[in-house]
């Protein structure tokens, strides 16, 4: 089975439902945000700081381009959940705050 963006009804716990509750989200040290990629086979991390992260906090739009938000010490968890559920996560925002926070967390 491939992803579709059914896939992500697990990961619900995780979702930021208010812009709110996103900005708060991006304040924390440790945070992750993972947003569903432009061509919806996925998700993609982004770090506290990143230029995405700083842009998305401006312009949130939750409901076509969900957002979903963890911390550093709780991303294992979610990892384990997104693969059950065949959500591929990405690694790949160029943003040298996300290479520097996936060199922090021990992330790919």
């Amino acid at each position: 089975m491939s992803f579709e963006r059914d896939n992500l009804r697990v990961l619900e716990q995780y979702r930021f439902h208010s812009r709110e509750e996103f900005q708060q989200h991006c304040l924390q040290d440790d945070s992750i945000v993972l947003s569903l990629r432009l061509n919806e086979d996925g998700l993609t991390t982004h770090h506290k700081d990143c230029a995405y992260m700083k842009n998305a906090q401006n312009n949130v739009e939750l409901v076509t381009w969900p957002k979903y938000g963890v911390r550093a010490q709780d991303f294992a968890k979610f990892k384990e959940l997104a693969s059950k559920a065949k959500v591929p996560l990405f690694y790949e925002c160029r943003s040298s705050k996300c290479i520097a926070g996936r060199q922090r967390y021990n992330l790919p």
